[in-house]
């Protein structure tokens, strides 16, 4: 029991130590990313020209987390030191970086999930093919109800023309009286007459008809480009919490549509509860980290072979913390340089990592073992 009890004090909890740390860490960093993602976008403007908004970011990102991480420190620290070397506001201070982590957690999370299948591109592109579509149909339709007029109208042009021309003749053939070319005249008049008659009563049913297709064909085109940047659909929506919300309200009340309203309040809470753990486990392990060690793990000493061993467990600790960091490190060279991450990255890099972490450890065993024995 003793040499367990070592072990879990000088071996296990140094390690689970470290990885608890670690963990803290990567909390920061993903706060941090969290926080570079909404103030590159914020200060993302034409007017700046002299300095890059990543370089603003980054800057603001750094000094925010690490005024953060330190105020955490600093005020587990001051539980076990004297609390007169702290200004009494410094509490206080470290409200400041975790609302605007919060801001910029919510600000996040909206983005990202709210009409998160949003294509803008896409959707402008999609109403120009719309647009281009009704502009292309009214054409033809205007081209149509041009033809069907002259067709319908080429008798009464033709019975015209043909009445002028019988005028025209009987003018210019010498053989026809005044009172006889005049009557040629009437009948070309009135011919006229009807012809003009016939076109505007036949204009306005082909206009009207002509007006109905074309006011049909605009208000097919409205609904579709209204569909397209209506949010209230959800069809722009993240898949998982959409689909819960259409379960949920089929479930009370199976004629209701889908609520956007209460979508972005989820969204909210999602973003609100994402960085409120977030800047708990922050302040949780940077507070853990200023406790002294000689109150966390208490010495145990085990009589027979304490110098071997304690030299072995060193550099079993030693070992566990480098395969820490070498995990921690290949997680994150992947996740900054590999746009599209797959399960093959990881089992490759997790393989070589725990293939020099055995040989190591099994190097060391074999030394430790063939000095007692």
């Amino acid at each position: 029991m003793n040499l367990l009890k070592y072990l879990i004090n000088n071996v296990v909890i140094p390690l689970a130590t470290v990885c608890f740390f670690i963990v803290g860490c990567l909390a920061a960093f993903t706060s941090a990313l969290i926080e570079y993602c909404v103030l590159k976008k914020l200060f993302m403007s034409s007017y700046v020209s002299f300095i890059s908004p990543k370089i603003i970011s980054v800057l603001l990102v750094i000094i925010l987390e690490y005024f953060k991480i330190y105020f955490c420190f600093l005020d587990g620290r001051q539980k076990h030191i004297d609390s007169n070397f702290f200004p009494p506001y410094s509490r206080l201070l470290k409200l400041i970086p975790l609302g605007l982590s919060l801001f910029c957690s919510l600000i996040f999370s909206v983005s990202t999930l709210y009409m998160s299948n949003y294509n803008e591109e896409s959707i402008n592109s999609t109403t120009q093919q719309i647009e281009s579509q009704l502009n292309t149909d009214i054409n033809s339709i205007n081209k149509k109800y041009d033809r069907k007029l002259t067709k319908a109208l080429s008798p009464y042009k033709k019975n015209e023309q043909q009445t002028f021309n019988d005028y025209r003749n009987a003018q210019h053939s010498g053989i026809y009286s005044q009172a006889q070319i005049k009557r040629f005249y009437k009948s070309y008049l009135k011919v006229r007459r009807i012809h003009n008659k016939q076109r505007i009563a036949l204009s306005k049913e082909f206009n009207d008809d002509k007006n109905k297709e074309i006011s049909d064909l605009k208000k097919d085109a409205r609904v579709k480009i209204n569909n397209l940047s209506n949010d209230k659909n959800s069809i722009y929506s993240n898949t998982v919490i959409s689909t819960f919300l259409k379960n949920l309200t089929n479930i009370f009340s199976p004629i209701q549509k889908f609520n956007s309203i209460l979508y972005f309040l989820i969204v909210c809470a999602i973003g609100i509860s994402t960085s409120l753990f977030l800047e708990l486990v922050i302040s949780f392990t940077f507070q853990f980290v200023s406790i002294p060690l000689d109150k966390l793990l208490p010495h145990t000493n085990i009589a027979p072979y304490s110098a071997k061993f304690a030299a072995w467990c060193d550099k079993v600790i030693l070992t566990g913390i480098q395969a820490i960091c070498c995990v921690t490190l290949v997680f994150m060279m992947l996740l900054i340089s590999t746009r599209n991450l797959t399960a093959s990255h990881f089992i490759i890099c997790f393989l070589v990592v725990l293939l020099l972490l055995y040989l190591k450890i099994w190097y060391f065993h074999l030394i430790y073992f063939s000095k007692i024995l």
